[in-house]
């Protein structure tokens, strides 16, 4: 019995630069709009949806292929660390929610990551430090934090964070 499919490696597919320009005709956004389309039964038998792997030495990459130049995050340039924070200081940004608002809002150069800790590693010590809001924290070392929740009496998480909340508001708390 036959189905009609041939096999992956029988396929004949265009030539790159027929298949490419074909693709980047389409105008897709972005590589999910891309399966999309490979999905939506719309796609020619002959440009394949995996042109990553059929063109191994012209693809450049799913933006290149798009024609959008979108660049992967893991592919792309960043700036130092040191460079791209005083980049964000500058922005006086107030916490992550600006932050977030600011990335979404397409003012962000490429070379800024969004998610700071995903490329600097150690060198990011947390948003306030990113955004340079100034509220670094100095805890106390675990054992004296430790004395000093059993002092107050508090005896569970619950209670810890009612004891934050009321001292943030200027409120005695009593347990």
């Amino acid at each position: 019995m036959r189905t009609g499919n041939i096999a992956p490696t029988k396929r004949v597919f265009r030539p790159f630069t027929e298949a490419h320009a074909y693709v980047r005709g389409l105008k897709l956004k972005n590589q999910d709009a891309w399966l999309d389309y490979c999905q939506s039964g719309q796609r020619p038998d002959d440009i394949p949806a995996n042109p990553d792997s059929v063109y191994l030495a012209d693809f450049v990459s799913y933006g290149d292929w798009l024609g959008n130049e979108n660049i992967s995050t893991w592919k792309r340039a960043y700036r130092l660390f040191t460079e791209a924070r005083d980049f964000v200081h500058a922005l006086e940004l107030k916490n992550s929610a600006q932050w977030n608002a600011y990335c979404r809002s397409g003012k962000k150069p490429d070379d800024i990551p969004s998610h700071p800790q995903q490329v600097y590693g150690a060198e990011y010590s947390g948003m306030d430090d990113w955004l340079g809001t100034g509220r670094t924290r100095n805890y106390r070392p675990f054992a004296e934090a430790h004395a000093f929740v059993r002092i107050q009496g508090l005896t569970s998480y619950k209670e810890w964070i009612e004891y934050c909340r009321l001292a943030r508001d200027g409120v005695p708390p009593v347990f």
